[in-house]
């Protein structure tokens, strides 16, 4: 129910190739990160979601329809929300949203839910900060109550507070059954509430995987302050890391509590002395800089 698949797309510019045959789904109820390098083709895939470009082979599909089927059922918030200057907050929800009438019940949701308040919103959009536009720009989306939501780096130009308030109504949304892809950078923002990420690669998708289980199946990492760092089996250390009073940290990396246990028993019988210790779960972007080093090597 919802899902927006994508089935072996090609598709290219002139000069330069994009999609080779790429593939992933995007389950309803869930929100999948799609990921990857500057140029990689994200926004080209907004592209030939919304049906503003065409694959040359494969197809994007939203529960089995077309985008010209479920048009009025999506909505996609860009990097750069477009905004009419010269129309008010107001106006430009109203013509953008699909809304006639902006009652007391939606102020007050716009003041709560997206700290755009009366008075910032009877002002034209061309004195809005970014962050005050990217709120704008979601509200007209989620207005629109769509059962499909794409959104393109919407962490650009939002402080902690915006994010937060945006976070919980994606959150609510999906508990809803909304399908929304997110794409951008932010892997500490965008991973606090996505359950999927999709890895895009040389035109394919490298990765396809639920979060909760990549971070299972990834190591975490062991990190000590010792008095003799040289002394260390280098056969261990990953790398070493400072911290702010310049100390340097051994990193090696662990699965479970009886490799912590062989590495503390290997510096007792070496007679060295642990300073501090902890253990690190790896964060997504960690994850992610794992998956994309292998990719390298093979």
């Amino acid at each position: 129910m919802g899902t927006i698949e994508s089935k072996n797309i090609f598709f290219d510019y002139p000069g330069k190739n994009i999609f080779r045959g790429m593939s992933f789904n995007a389950p309803s109820s869930c929100i999948t990160y799609l990921a990857g390098e500057n140029g990689i083709g994200k926004t080209t895939w907004i592209k030939l979601a919304t049906g503003r470009l065409t694959p040359s082979i494969g197809s994007i599909t939203f529960d089995g329809k077309t985008i010209s089927q479920i048009r009025d059922r999506i909505s996609v918030v860009l990097d750069e929300p477009p905004v009419y200057d010269d129309l008010s907050g107001y106006e430009n929800l109203i013509a953008l949203s699909g809304i006639k009438k902006i009652d007391n019940e939606c102020k007050l949701n716009l003041d709560k839910n997206y700290k755009l308040d009366h008075f910032l919103m009877k002002k034209k959009a061309k004195g809005f900060s970014l962050g005050q536009r990217h709120r704008l720009a979601v509200a007209v989306a989620l207005l629109r109550n769509p059962q499909y939501l794409i959104l393109d780096e919407p962490t650009i130009g939002l402080d902690p507070f915006s994010w937060d308030l945006i976070k919980k109504q994606l959150q609510d949304m999906v508990n809803k059954g909304t399908t929304i892809i997110i794409t951008g950078h932010d892997f500490e923002q965008i991973g606090e509430i996505a359950s999927k990420i999709v890895i895009l690669h040389n035109g394919l998708t490298l990765l396809e995987e639920d979060i909760s289980k990549l971070k299972t199946k990834s190591n975490r990492y062991l990190e000590l302050l010792v008095d003799k760092p040289d002394f260390v089996l280098k056969e261990y250390i990953t790398s070493y890391i400072k911290n702010k009073k310049n100390q340097s940290y051994i990193c090696i990396p662990v699965i479970g509590e009886n490799e912590v246990k062989t590495i503390l028993k290997m510096l007792n019988k070496h007679s060295i002395s642990i300073y501090d210790l902890k253990i690190n779960n790896p964060t997504l972007k960690d994850i992610y800089k794992e998956i994309r080093q292998k990719s390298k090597l093979e």
